[in-house]
């Protein structure tokens, strides 16, 4: 991964909101955490997105949330994205004015995905109005087609942000569209910052030049993918691609079942209680759970 003075590289957590058993939000649970990703290698945070489940956030938890993130992050080396996607365009500018209060590295959004943009030219000036918001922050488009329902091809619209939109600096690409994320890494010459948000194709994707990766599984999981990377890196194809399977293996057990709720459950292994998730995520019934754990047993990953 690209270590050239981009604003983000090397692994980034997408960290999950903690909520207590009433769903309320559970905030002090981020400071030890922040201090655990800093101590393994993480190298920043990618706040309130999907795994943040920020579709199920209020206005206010969601700048509680960033707050609370901006009070520590730095402190561990992290470097701070902040999610500001929302279908209301005022409640995403409103975020980002926000985020620029704060000491944050970069924002992030989602198209809108109700009422969605139909064209580049409708993305690229939804983009605008957020960045506006936010001058002085770089701003990454969320490029993940899968949740969104948004099939804009993702070069296109880069090639008219990075024209229009002063401060668009990268993507995020939660999207299995590898012939797609190559003509991203072949524009601007290689300035365009590029995070690949698919765990179980990290390998593939890091064959193919990308900067950073942002995932989920990072938040737990972290030192394997580190070592993956590094046997890549050596030339040990062999390693490097048993690791992988591993991490397609887990992400195959918790996509059987709910799988935020089976990942924060995971981070129980790990000493951190992120408690339920919101509806209309589902938690698992016991007998999900008690099979689920005797799978994750067997892969033999903590």
């Amino acid at each position: 991964m690209s270590e050239d003075g981009k604003v983000l590289n090397g692994l980034v957590a997408a960290p999950f909101t903690p909520f207590n058993a009433d769903f309320s939000l559970n905030l002090e649970v981020i400071d030890g955490f922040s201090k655990y990703l800093g101590s393994v290698g993480v190298k920043g945070v990618f706040v309130c997105g999907t795994t943040g489940e920020f579709p199920s956030l209020t206005m206010s938890e969601r700048l509680l949330i960033a707050e609370a993130w901006a009070k520590v992050a730095h402190r561990d080396g992290l470097k701070l994205v902040l999610h500001v996607g929302d279908n209301c365009l005022t409640n995403a500018c409103e975020l980002a004015a926000h985020a620029a209060s704060l000491p944050v590295d970069a924002i992030s959004m989602v198209p809108p995905s109700y009422f969605k943009p139909g064209s580049v030219k409708e993305l690229v000036h939804i983009f605008g109005q957020v960045a506006h918001a936010a001058p002085s922050l770089p701003i990454y488009y969320y490029d993940i087609p899968g949740l969104t329902g948004v099939v804009i091809p993702t070069s296109e619209f880069v090639r008219e942000a990075r024209r229009q939109v002063p401060s668009f600096a990268g993507v995020k690409f939660s999207n299995l569209d590898l012939v797609e994320l190559q003509r991203c890494i072949g524009l601007d010459d290689g300035n365009l910052n590029l995070l690949f948000g698919c765990d179980e194709m990290l390998m593939a994707a890091q064959s193919l030049g990308i900067d950073g990766a942002v995932g989920s599984t990072y938040n737990y999981l972290s030192p394997l993918y580190y070592r993956m990377l590094a046997a890549f890196e050596k030339g040990d194809l062999a390693e490097a691609q048993g690791l992988q399977r591993q991490s397609v293996d887990l992400v195959g057990l918790l996509n059987l079942v709910s799988p935020l709720s089976a990942s924060k459950s995971l981070l129980k292994r790990i000493g951190f209680d992120f408690g339920p998730v919101r509806l209309p995520l589902r938690s698992l019934t016991v007998s999900e759970q008690k099979a689920f754990d005797e799978s994750i047993d067997h892969l033999n990953l903590f």
